[in-house]
């Protein structure tokens, strides 16, 4: 079959191999919108090359379903078409002219399409819809087929011409891609106005948009020597009343412009570039060419609403967005199994651009010491998301290689696994780019070739890798396999020491399982991988030299290529301990039988920060499945748990109080594994409620341990300077409300004081809170519908602003011990809206997916089956998501899981269940898990 032509009202299996080029090539599109809240009317005219040997039968697609289009005429080159002259397929949404008209290569043929869509009626959130009572699109992956018949395919790239009509006074502000030609009155009627949008580059139709409505703008101009004026304006529009917040938002985009032109030589190659942030979106944000579309979440941030979370990750994703201008614009996706292409490129990108953001970059000369402590931090917290969502998408039944070979529905296919693990397969390309390079540029000079070898052009994952592996020399041919095979890789590594010949061998093994799509096929074999090891040797006084290869370094990278290699070491004067993995060069699990001392050892003196950080989540994790099993074959749990306790509380003491490294390092070593990892770690038989009942009773027995430290700690890091979002500034800040949080589980009153008074006194978010947050969560409360006074204070304080309200909504959510009555309370509360994906994912996928001791329990499905058929009706992409919750559900303990297994059955029952919803649970009920 001819790939992405699909529609939502049928499902189909749409594959790799079939890929064909379409018959025809559409030059360029000019489209009227008559733009009304209810019935807005489109008129598209497009200009079509026939693709030399192709067949002469159009085929486009448009989507009917919850709010699309309504088909009113279509005429080939001036002639409408009757009804008997042309065909759509109600179940694929396929428009099919089989009598097109004969053509020279060199002729054109012009097709005219008038749709008309309903943006009120249209809760997907794709295509054209109404928010707020403005309007929008969401193109990506396939909304512009909502919007009016046509390719639809991210291969077709097109030069776009828009007219935007519109009342004034509704919609004073009408934006799309490119440069503002004309606008003025329409002449027919002063009560309405017209824009004229030109976008001088190609794009395919997932790149369109357009924005009408009553919004704000701070804008700034920035010199441009790549522009035809040399200069670029800069915009950030919301609703007015969220125009202060938006500066940083432009501030971050400054930097991004500033940051890519430096590391990766691209240029902002706009007059205008324009970012809208809108409440109602289903995702983070959207790169359309010039004009990005931005949940709002990601845009507004000011101290006093804003934490220094949302300030990194509004940095964050205004960069990831802007850097989509080169990876994913200028040089796109040829289908969409080539997703990765330009997300996990692009999320790699802005991961090193938000390391230098954190380092300095740009601005005052940090300290070695605090350069580095600084960027592992951002390594840190890039693996703990990996590890947390994609490493258990790798083991559930929706596990898929990072290219898939086949897909229903490509809205299922927006992961972590394209987006996280697609980030680190770039950053092994990178490492293996630089290391083979003598300059250690190697991954720029590959990337300089991408960009001027396929800009403009829809291309593959294959042609990026021939670009780095020409640019670098380094032979990616095995390497390419990370893109063909499902699953995380398990490294198992053993050590021996010869102490006589000064020699230390090391033994790496891969192995990588079959799972998801990939348990179908009987025949599969897995070859092994190309795995850079990254690696030191420590003794006690710290790391040591070692020669391997003939290099005498304190560091090596090691290629695993084979199922099983060993590597020698010589030189080597003292039993050393591996320091493997090092940056976390590789996403594999690895397998090493560290002893207690050697990980105390790690922690302390290894000049890895993200390998000092992996020591003590191996040591609190020893340390939370002692309390889980309850019982040791060599030694008894309390007595384990114990030593434990002892090793990492007197490990941490000295470095807690080490001036030299960073506060936002330190804050890392006191946080132990979150929950889903710790989950993963479990085969079979998982016990959620044991499982989080043991990881709080090490944090208390870890504030214990510190007792006498954190009150100490608290004092030293207040700091009364004005807010700044800088690394320093927010380390401090997440360092002190670690303290505290640990302080309050000492039972301590003093702490509770604390608390309440950082509440009442602090003039940011990130302070309050977070003291907030540690009065929910360790405070007695007799009846859980009686809310602590801070809790009601922070309501009535900030019910006008809706992120904040999210973050209200979530805290309470996440309490684990509250019953689904109360949930049933913040659902019915009157600033509750299931429409707007913010709000709802505020409560409903935070108990399905971050509060396991509410969700694993009879109720907590019912509220997951109850929640679902809502969102079914509304929002089926959301639903998709929401349906993700029951992915594992063969891995818990047998009542849990038969629970489970039935909700299920009855959610596949239900009526005009999407296809998006039916693929993902019926993976889950067919398909075997695999760890």
């Amino acid at each position: 079959m001819t790939t992405n032509l699909r529609s939502k009202t049928a499902s189909t299996v749409t594959y790799r191999a079939d890929y064909t080029q379409p018959n025809y090539w559409v030059d360029s599109v000019s489209m009227i919108f008559d733009l009304h809240a209810t019935h807005t009317c489109i008129a598209t005219t497009s200009i079509l090359r026939h693709r030399e040997n192709a067949p002469s039968i159009l085929e486009w697609v448009g989507d009917t379903s919850k709010g699309g289009i309504v088909l009113e005429e279509i005429s080939i080159n001036g002639t409408i078409l009757t009804a008997n002259e042309f065909n759509i397929n109600a179940d694929t949404g396929i428009l099919s002219v089989l009598n097109m008209p004969k053509t020279n290569l060199t002729d054109s043929i012009t097709v005219k399409v008038k749709t008309v869509v309903n943006p009120t009626d249209n809760t997907t959130l794709m295509g054209l819809y109404a928010s707020q009572g403005n309007l929008f699109t969401q193109c990506e992956a396939e909304g512009f087929r909502r919007i009016t018949y046509a390719p639809d395919r991210p291969d077709v790239m097109s030069r776009y011409t828009v007219i935007l009509c519109a009342d004034k006074n509704q919609y004073p502000v009408l934006l799309s891609n490119g440069n503002l030609i004309f606008s003025g009155d329409m002449p027919t009627d002063n009560q309405r106005h017209y824009a004229v949008w030109q976008d001088p580059h190609p794009k395919p139709s997932y790149l369109f948009a357009i924005v009408a409505g009553d919004l704000a703008v701070n804008e700034t101009w920035i010199d441009n020597p790549y522009v035809n004026n040399g200069r670029s304006l800069l915009q950030i529009y919301t609703r007015p009343a969220d125009q202060l917040a938006t500066q940083w938002a432009l501030d971050s985009l400054k930097a991004s412009i500033t940051w890519d032109l430096h590391t990766f030589g691209r240029y902002l190659d706009l007059e205008r570039y324009m970012v809208v942030a809108v409440g109602d979106f289903n995702m983070g944000a959207m790169e359309n060419k010039g004009l990005n579309i931005f949940n709002t979440a990601y845009v507004l941030a000011h101290p006093e609403t804003a934490t220094d979370t949302d300030f990194n990750n509004v940095e964050a994703v205004i960069g990831h967005e802007y850097f989509h201008n080169w990876t994913g614009n200028r040089i796109t996706c040829r289908d969409w199994f080539q997703l990765t292409l330009k997300e996990g490129l692009t999320v790699y990108r802005d991961q090193l651009f938000s390391a230098d953001q954190a380092a300095g970059f740009g601005h005052a000369v940090l300290s070695e010491v605090a350069v580095s402590s600084a960027k592992a931090v951002c390594r840190i917290n890039d693996v703990i998301t990996l590890k947390a969502a994609q490493f258990g998408e790798d083991m559930g039944p929706m596990a898929h290689p990072v290219r898939p070979d086949s897909f229903e529905e490509i809205s299922n296919f927006y992961t972590a696994t394209v987006y996280e693990k697609g980030a680190e397969i770039i950053r092994m390309q990178a490492l293996l780019a630089n290391a083979a390079t003598p300059t250690g540029d190697g991954f720029r000079r590959g990337m300089d070739i991408y960009f001027e070898r396929y800009d403009g052009q829809a291309v593959t994952c294959d042609d990026f890798l021939h670009a780095i592996s020409e640019g670098s020399g380094v032979d990616l041919s095995q390497f390419k396999r990370w893109y063909e095979q499902a699953g995380t890789p398990i490294v198992t590594a053993m050590g021996i020491y010869d102490a006589t010949a000064k020699r230390y061998t090391l033994t790496l093994q891969q192995r990588n399982p079959s799972v998801g799509i990939e348990i179908a096929n009987l025949a599969l074999t897995k070859p092994p991988l190309h795995i850079p090891v990254l690696m030191g040797l420590l003794n006690q006084e710290g790391v040591i030299n070692s020669t391997f290869n003939g290099q005498c370094t304190d560091e090596h990278l090691l290629h695993l290529t084979q199922i099983e290699q060993v590597f020698v070491f010589e030189g080597v004067t003292s039993q050393p301990v591996p320091s493997l993995l090092r940056h976390f060069s590789a996403p594999v699990k690895l397998q090493y039988q560290y002893s207690h001392t050697d990980l105390a050892l790690l922690l302390s003196r290894d000049s890895d920060a993200f390998n000092r950080w992996e020591a003590i989540q191996r040591l609190y994790e020893r340390w939370i499945f002692a309390y889980y099993e309850n019982t040791s074959s060599a030694i008894d749990s309390s007595v384990l748990t114990n030593l434990l306790a002892n090793i990492v509380c007197r490990t941490l003491t000295p470095i807690l109080n080490d001036i030299n490294l960073a506060a936002a390092f330190k804050a890392t070593l006191l946080n132990v594994p979150v929950y889903n990892t710790l989950a993963d770690s479990i085969a079979d038989n998982l016990r959620p409620h044991a499982l989080y009942a043991a990881r709080e009773s090490v944090i208390n027995q870890l504030a214990q341990g510190l007792k006498n430290t954190l009150p100490i700690l608290y004092e030293q890091l207040s700091n009364h300077a004005p807010y700044s979002p800088d690394s320093t500034q927010a380390g401090t800040r997440a360092l002190r409300n670690t303290v505290l949080m640990l302080w309050l589980r000492t039972g301590d009153r003093i702490a509770v004081q604390h608390a309440q008074g950082q509440y009442r006194r602090t003039h940011n978010m990130t302070n309050r809170i977070a003291a907030l947050s540690g009065l929910l969560q360790h405070t007695v409360i007799n009846e859980i519908d009686e809310l602590l006074p801070e809790a009601d204070d922070f309501y009535l304080r900030f019910e006008d602003n809706d992120l904040v309200i999210d973050k209200w909504f979530a805290l309470q959510a996440t309490l684990p011990y509250v019953k689904i009555s109360f949930i049933q309370t913040l659902l019915a509360h009157p600033a509750f809206k299931w429409t707007t994906p913010n709000r709802m994912r505020s409560v409903v996928f935070r108990v399905c997916f971050a509060n396991p001791v509410l969700f694993h329990t009879e109720a907590g499905y019912d509220f997951w089956l109850n929640s679902l058929e809502q969102l079914i009706a509304i929002n089926p992409d959301v639903a998709a998501r929401l349906a993700r919750a029951m992915d594992l559900w063969q891995r818990y303990e047998p009542s849990l899981a038969q629970a489970m297994y039935a909700k299920i059955q009855q959610a596949l029952k239900l009526p005009d269940l999407p296809n998006g919803v039916a693929e993902i649970l019926n993976k889950a009920l067919l398909n075997k898990y695999s760890i």
